[in-house]
């Protein structure tokens, strides 16, 4: 389905799994209209938890566990972080394919998000090196509304069903590249990464593995 795997083993950091997973175009494939959708999607899905489990539900199903996952935004890619340990190899996959299957969009989760902005929009405004990253990387990129941080009233014309509309089509066909390091059974990978990510959908625009080699 053109799903990239890769995966080293190493003895480096002994007890421990290291996973990303990349998809998309991060910040730099943000809709001009919406300018910020991209950090603020990445919150809400945070926040939300799953759309079946609520945020302590989902702590809760993952008591007693030592996996955890963490979505950010990068210029040119969204990544889904996370760590984990020698005999959870399962446990990676069932989480990644829940984020992608069944992500939660939830409003209680976007108000944090949208009050969270305003006070990290005020804060910077107060400082030189804040009103950098506000105006000055909008003007070394000649005005483009998606560089820099918006202003808290452009951000909240972004509602939950925007959010839904756009992250959701990425979550649900964007190009997926999946790596994995530490110390692990590379058999484990492969087989949990099989049954949980050989099954979905073709990716769109995603040339097949054969095209960049062996995996």
């Amino acid at each position: 389905n053109g799903v990239h795997l890769l995966f080293k083993p190493t003895d480096f950091s002994k007890g421990e799994i290291q996973f990303t997973l990349s998809l998309g175009e991060g910040r730099s494939g943000e809709p001009a209209a919406f300018p910020g959708i991209a950090d603020l999607a990445v919150d809400v899905i945070n926040e939300s938890g799953l759309g079946k489990l609520r945020p302590n539900e989902l702590k809760r199903a993952l008591a007693g566990t030592q996996t955890r996952v963490e979505l950010s935004a990068g210029e040119d890619a969204f990544v889904f972080k996370g760590r984990s340990v020698p005999g959870e190899e399962q446990r990676i996959f069932e989480l990644l394919y829940a984020y992608l299957r069944d992500p939660g969009f939830r409003e209680e989760a976007l108000a944090l998000s949208l009050e969270r902005h305003a006070q990290d929009y005020l804060a910077m405004q107060r400082s030189v090196d804040g009103a950098m990253d506000l105006y000055g990387d909008r003007f070394l990129a000649g005005g483009d509304r998606r560089f820099g941080l918006p202003a808290p009233e452009v951000v909240r014309r972004i509602d939950i069903a925007k959010i839904r509309s756009w992250m959701g089509g990425i979550l649900d066909g964007a190009p997926l590249e999946i790596a994995v390091v530490g110390d692990f059974d590379p058999e484990a990978i492969r087989r949990w990464a099989s049954v949980y990510l050989g099954g979905l959908p073709p990716r769109n625009g995603m040339e097949q593995p054969n095209d960049r080699g062996p995996y």
